[in-house]
């Protein structure tokens, strides 16, 4: 029991530490920073796909660095 909490302390520790950005990981491989349209996808792309959805700020972003030509449409009713 002691090991597990000591291991489960660790990663949460992991984790903190790469949100908060004490640990330098690639960007491809960070859940909290930006999609990159550009790069290979991997099993992070689908969550920073849903990120998008309810933040217009960070699709823009997303698509304004992407090098990509888009329009913006309006929303349209499921």
């Amino acid at each position: 029991m002691r090991v597990l909490l000591i291991f489960l302390l660790l990663c949460a520790g992991g984790v903190l530490a790469v949100w908060r950005g004490w640990v330098d990981v690639p960007a491809r491989w960070n859940p909290w920073a930006p999609l990159d349209v550009r790069a290979e996808p991997n099993f992070l792309t689908s969550y920073k796909l849903s990120r998008l959805r309810d933040d217009p700020a960070l699709c823009d972003q997303v698509l304004s660095t992407s090098g990509l030509r888009f329009s913006r449409q309006a929303d349209s009713a499921p």
